[in-house]
């Protein structure tokens, strides 16, 4: 395998881990930058940045205090967490960088937010100075989501070709009678990562305004509700509900023509969740393994499983209804 190869590059990062890492502060970033520039009629200008003895002794216009804040955020956040979702044969390391990370650009968050709500309607820099209940309050956040992170971020083991065949071997042939439940949900991970951005972008929308806080954290909620479905599939046929409640995918054992397993990524059937485009339907939780069950006289549908050996599993299961329900 070539450094050029795309398996190449698969091996060095976490997918998932990497597009968090990249993606994380720079919306904490792009946030802090958006509510201070809604808030700049109650700031004073320039705003002050460092406050000596004698008082204000370093001060910039709002744009540079957005720019270097921004800059910071990212900066600092991502160099670490882009460590962490590198593959690399201590799990432990990796969860230290990518909770580090987390800490560090939710720290410098709490930093410039303190700087900025310090200075809300003052007339002039020199009188404002930073708020310690802001920066207390942002920074014992920061730790706690961090550390948090360092528990919960989960390293994915390296899967080789050999590990896949052999559990392509393993079939349990009851199951094909008996039928399979199971409920399909992303990592854990990526639920603290919703978690995180609630919170984080919730409290830092809240300084403008508390109901637009209480809104980001309710839609992020409902977000993670429609990321779990629960999959049943046996002698009836295929059936997928959101969240166990909300049925979206209903194949019934007549009309099942065949099933087979592929690796597909998320995006080329509209992404995770629910959805459905020109080549059928589809839930998915992320890329990877999946099983795409051909319909008669209808369009493909498409279940995620999450591992090669459960995708094996309900194939040889809806393969076995299909041929019951002829």
């Amino acid at each position: 395998m070539r450094p050029g190869d795309e398996g190449f590059r698969q091996e060095r990062f976490d997918r998932r881990a990497l597009r968090f890492a990249i993606g994380f502060p720079f919306v904490l970033a792009a946030v802090f930058d958006l509510l201070t520039w809604l808030l700049r009629s109650r700031l004073p200008d320039p705003l002050a940045l460092h406050w000596g003895s004698a008082g204000a002794d370093v001060f910039a216009p709002l744009p540079v205090l957005l720019a270097v804040a921004g800059c910071c955020i990212v900066a600092g956040g991502a160099v670490l967490m882009i460590q962490g979702a590198r593959r690399r044969d201590s799990a432990v390391l990796s969860r230290m960088l990518m909770g580090a990370g987390t800490a560090v650009a939710l720290l410098l968050a709490a930093v410039f937010a303190s700087l900025v709500v310090g200075q809300l309607d003052v007339p002039d820099a020199r009188a404002g100075s930073m708020d310690s209940i802001v920066f207390a309050m942002g920074a014992g956040a920061a730790l706690g989501l961090g550390a948090t992170m360092g528990f919960v971020y989960q390293p994915p083991p390296r899967w080789t070709e050999q590990d896949e065949e052999a559990v392509r071997r393993v079939l349990a042939p009851q199951q094909e009678e008996s039928g399979l439940v199971y409920w399909l949900h992303p990592r854990s991970t990526v639920y603290t990562l919703l978690v995180m951005m609630a919170v984080s972008v919730g409290t830092l929308t809240a300084l403008a305004a508390w109901w637009l806080g209480v809104l980001v954290v309710l839609l992020v909620l409902l977000a993670a509700a429609f990321l779990a479905a629960r999959v049943a599939a046996g002698p009836g046929g295929l059936q997928v509900a959101v969240a166990g409640l909300v049925r979206v995918l209903n194949v019934p054992a007549s009309e099942l023509a065949g099933a087979e397993e592929r690796e597909v990524t998320a995006r080329d059937y509209g992404g995770w969740g629910y959805r459905v485009t020109a080549a059928g339907s589809s839930y998915l939780v992320g890329s990877g393994p999946v099983v795409v069950v051909h319909r008669r006289g209808g369009p493909d549908v498409v279940v995620g499983t999450r591992s090669a050996e459960r995708a094996a599993e309900l194939a040889a299961v809806l393969r076995a209804a299909g041929s019951a329900g002829r």
